[in-house]
């Protein structure tokens, strides 16, 4: 004969041994208890599946221009001699222009792809440019530059229209690819050699002069 202690342990939850779980543990918005609890259990609405999660579509885009400085791709570098056998190194750059970037790029470069614009072509080549102090930053917070070049000359400079595909949707972008040359030191060299393919924040105001001859 059962106790009437043991009667009301029947009426209101399920016995210690028992594997059924009870009303309270199924209760909506309840935590879990690891000890306890498992998916079996876990209220649909808990559950997160992780492509559920978030769209592409609402990905942040990441900014191109942050603190006056634009995200840009160190590519390549070489070695160059001027007519007096003086030692330079020219290093190569891109980056993706946007609205953003007028005023931090030299005017003819964004001239150039205003007239690539209305004319439909999709590549030209930007010449006399004039010199720039350059300056190389892992981070566009930082105060210090990796790398300070002045009077840095454009041996190079092509404004393009170019597809890109991402994500399985393809945008046209217009990129500008640069090439600098400076002289040969010590900090140019391991910036040079190391970096190679490395993303970074790029800063150009323009200066007077350049590479002498």
């Amino acid at each position: 004969m059962q106790s009437a202690g043991t009667k009301r342990q029947s009426s209101h939850g399920s016995s210690p041994g028992s594997s059924s779980p009870t009303s309270a543990r199924l209760l909506k918005g309840r935590p879990l208890d690891p000890a306890v609890d498992d998916d079996e259990i876990r209220p649909p609405e808990a559950i997160a599946h992780p492509d559920l999660l978030a769209k592409p579509e609402d990905a942040i885009k990441p900014v191109a221009v942050q603190n006056g400085r634009m995200h840009g791709l160190y590519m390549s570098a070489g070695f160059e001699r001027d007519k007096n056998k003086r030692k330079l190194v020219h290093l190569d750059f891109s980056i993706v222009l946007e609205e953003a970037c007028a005023g931090l790029v030299p005017e003819k470069v964004r001239e150039a792809a205003t007239w690539m614009e209305r004319t439909g072509n999709k590549l030209i080549e930007v010449r006399g440019l004039e010199p720039v102090t350059f300056d190389v930053f892992t981070d566009p917070r930082k105060a210090r530059p990796l790398l300070h070049l002045v009077n840095a000359e454009f041996v190079r400079a092509i404004v393009s229209f170019r597809e890109e595909v991402g994500k399985g949707k393809s945008r046209e972008i217009e990129r500008f690819a640069f090439r600098i040359l400076v002289e040969r030191t010590q900090d140019v060299i391991d910036f040079a050699g190391w970096n190679d393919g490395q993303e970074f924040w790029l800063c150009m105001p323009a200066t007077q002069g350049k590479v002498p001859e």
